[in-house]
């Protein structure tokens, strides 16, 4: 009756829909073109690899990102007040790196289910024992707008740019591994 508080309306409807349809999509991206049997015919383009993917994984993080401004929007509107533009780029950083986790994952064991599932556990696990992290700042899906009652705002403002720019760091180097294992594959 009273809603959903900002730190719960952040966590169950933008960040956790929005790290599952970065998994989705991910999956789809390379099992996409494994389906048609057109994987080997983008390694003879003309064009390198690293371009071709690039534009498509591209696209996947512009899609995610829109996603996740509208998810942000929608719950701002129906259920909670908060910062919903900075909501929705908060919930956007964990889905890249996920994102780039599931391609690093498709490519690695290739199968894009056996990536979905990987990429599932490890968020599963994230959202298991993330609590326990919060605090400290290591988990990915830490919500800005929950500062502990014993930490300075400041310092709060520092861990959470921390935070997001290692996820990042991380969702940038799974992207490079990734395609670096693709170039391997040619």
């Amino acid at each position: 009756s009273d809603g959903f508080s900002v730190e719960d309306a952040l966590n169950i409807l933008v960040q956790i829909p929005i790290a599952a349809l970065a998994v989705y999509l991910s999956m789809d991206l390379v099992a996409l073109e494994r389906d048609r049997e057109t994987l080997e015919t983008l390694f003879s383009t003309a064009s390198t690899h690293y371009n071709i993917w690039i534009v498509r994984l591209t696209a996947l993080h512009g899609i995610l990102v829109a996603s996740s401004l509208v998810m942000s929007g929608l719950s701002y509107i129906l259920f909670a007040e908060f910062p919903f533009v900075l909501g929705g780029l908060n919930a956007f950083v964990p889905a890249y790196m996920i994102a780039n986790l599931t391609f690093y994952f498709a490519v690695s064991v290739r199968s894009s289910n056996a990536a979905g599932m990987l990429a599932i556990g490890c968020l599963l696990l994230v959202l298991m024992f993330g609590s326990n992290l919060t605090n400290q700042g290591y988990n990915p899906l830490i919500n800005p707008f929950n500062i502990p009652n014993n930490v300075d705002l400041t310092i709060w403002e520092d861990t959470v740019l921390l935070n997001r720019v290692s996820v990042i760091g991380i969702g940038v180097l799974l992207l490079y591994l990734g395609l670096r294992k693709m170039e391997r594959r040619e």
